[in-house]
């Protein structure tokens, strides 16, 4: 599973401007040294969000593509299904915190606000955040022009301590240029240069890898909801997933994919006859869902089944707006 978050915090490390598309843009600015209050404060590097700047400039596909090993469409698909689940958690819960990064929240307006962590712990800030405040002691004017009136006295050098280092170095010369042009004999014949031996090849061995099926060249990505993830929940008995909870009516729903048009939510039915699967259309995406409830925890009662599990890990809960 791709983390949308790891790889933001990373290039906030060596970028002033990650930008997350539709979603907004993380800007750094950098603040020199000062002293201010009789202390001496070090650089710092100050985060800040930007919700207007919402473009696509390639920046964090390119990192996914370069660390994942995956092509720039899947990305792509990843940064939508993980801004999806970003706004789907502030929606549910009106608050949604990105560790060392800052906490977004919607005021009575229905805008969304950003507050940014403090500089000491900020992942922006990684290059500074271990240089501490000092204090710093003022000096009186009378002082300072003291100070600025003392000669320092700097004995000379003897005229033989002199003569003594230009005779080292040119001792230091003389044995330098004898190492050099002393000739070393070397013996090409030897086949083992290194200190090991390595063996010989004798007969080339063929590595057979198993075959996989690409399927319809199709990449299903769904991803977990945070606040899923951190909720604790009762435990269910093997007997009460015995009746799975399917009421279209519901607001809640444990999605196993979601994909951009219904052909592909049908194609995903499709190949899982033994499961069942139905299909919710929110906001322009096409979500193959296996339960719904009344509440998280109703929606979530089919993940205790050991065999639904370990097909769906990822399965999230989506709340129906």
């Amino acid at each position: 599973m791709i983390s949308l978050l790891e790889h933001i915090q990373y290039l906030l490390t060596v970028n002033d401007c990650v930008i997350v598309p539709e979603w907004g843009a993380f800007i750094v600015r950098y603040h020199s040294a000062s002293i201010s209050g009789g202390k001496y404060v070090g650089p710092y590097r100050e985060l800040s969000f930007n919700p207007v700047i919402r473009h696509d400039d390639g920046l964090l596909a390119s990192s996914i593509v370069r660390r994942e090993g995956v092509s720039y469409d899947a990305a792509m698909t990843a940064i939508s299904n993980g801004v999806e689940q970003m706004r789907n958690q502030l929606e549910a819960s009106g608050r949604l915190t990105l560790a060392r990064i800052g906490t977004f929240e919607r005021n009575s307006s229905g805008a969304m606000l950003f507050a940014g962590v403090d500089p000491v712990v900020s992942i922006a800030n990684k290059e500074y955040m271990y240089l501490p405040a000092l204090e710093v002691e003022a000096h009186a004017e009378e002082e300072l022009q003291s100070e600025a009136n003392v000669v320092e006295f700097v004995p000379r050098k003897s005229l033989l301590y002199n003569w003594m280092r230009v005779a080292a170095s040119i001792a230091v010369l003389i044995v330098l240029c004898a190492v050099i042009s002393t000739p070393v004999a070397v013996n090409r014949g030897v086949v083992d240069y290194a200190g090991i031996s390595a063996p010989s090849i004798t007969k080339a061995k063929i590595l057979e890898l198993p075959f996989v099926e690409s399927g319809d060249g199709e990449l299903y990505i769904s991803m977990p909801d945070r606040e899923s993830t951190t909720e604790v929940v009762d435990t269910v008995t093997p007997a009460q997933v015995d009746s799975v909870r399917m009421v279209a009516t519901d607001r809640y729903f444990l999605v196993v994919a979601s994909l951009d048009s219904r052909r592909q939510a049908e194609r995903y039915i499709a190949h899982r006859p033994d499961e069942k699967l139905a299909i919710m259309e929110n906001e322009g995406r096409f979500r193959v869902y296996a339960a719904t409830g009344k509440s998280v925890k109703e929606a979530r009662s089919l993940m205790v089944d050991e065999e639904f599990a370990s097909t769906h890990p990822d399965a999230w809960v989506c709340r129906w707006k």
